[in-house]
């Protein structure tokens, strides 16, 4: 179950399946909620709040208005033991531009938004306990996977050796020498792996170890944090 979503302090409104972009391509989709278009700028918090069991048939993506083929996965956190989360995202330089968040549903019956929404006596202010993690999951929008890209990650998906390659901050100078915390997160924003990395540099990491589903990939500098989504396939 989903609560209402936040971006800052501001309640962002949801409405069922009514827009049908051909251009938008959308494997097995059956349900698809859509919010209203909001302005991100450089820091702009984002927050939604679970409760109930894992759904690893529900995901929820962030789409930019002039370039609605390319969507941006947005790590849930909820777990098997019916307890409300709240998850707190960060999204990092989004360039003043319109986006607007998917919630997509693969799994069989029907999406229902409803407004107010109240669990079990929760409102949507206090639903939810903070995530596990001591910071938000941050997404840097400005940094995407194609070449040239400060962070690459391939083959994805994967199913044993992972390249990571990374080029440095563009806003971070002469920091070759320095190491860069890697973390590789599950999809709940648990550590599962953790390394370092210089600018200029690519490493591997074995990935025989971890279950099939979504990962992400998070380099932390100075200033700037970068994420990639991966796919571990078995």
């Amino acid at each position: 179950l989903f609560s209402q979503m936040f971006i800052g302090n501001r309640k962002i409104a949801l409405q069922p399946n009514i827009v049908q972009d051909n251009r938008l391509s959308i494997r097995y989709k059956s349900d698809t909620v859509y919010s209203d278009w909001f302005t991100v700028n450089n820091r702009t918090q984002f927050k939604q709040f679970t409760y109930g069991y894992d759904l690893p048939c529900v995901n929820t993506f962030l789409q930019e208005k002039t370039n609605k083929n390319e969507l941006i996965a947005i790590p849930l956190r909820t777990n098997n033991r019916k307890e409300r989360w709240q998850n707190d995202v960060v999204l990092q330089r989004g360039g003043n531009k319109e986006y607007r968040l998917l919630v997509i549903s693969n799994c069989r019956g029907f999406s229902r938004p409803i407004n107010d929404i109240e669990l079990f006596g929760y409102s949507v202010d206090n639903l939810g306990k903070g995530s596990e993690v001591n910071e938000p999951i941050v997404v840097d929008l400005q940094q995407k996977s194609n070449k040239g890209s400060s962070l690459n990650v391939y083959p994805n998906p994967t199913d044993n050796i992972l390249s990571i390659s990374f080029d440095g901050f563009e806003d971070e100078q002469n920091v070759e020498a320095v190491d860069n915390d890697v973390v590789l997160l599950d999809i709940l924003g648990r550590t599962v792996k953790k390394f370092q990395i210089r600018a200029n540099e690519t490493i591997s990491v074995d990935t025989k170890d971890l279950t099939e589903g979504l990962y992400f990939v998070q380099v932390k500098g100075f200033y700037s944090t970068s994420n990639q989504p991966i796919i571990i396939k078995r």
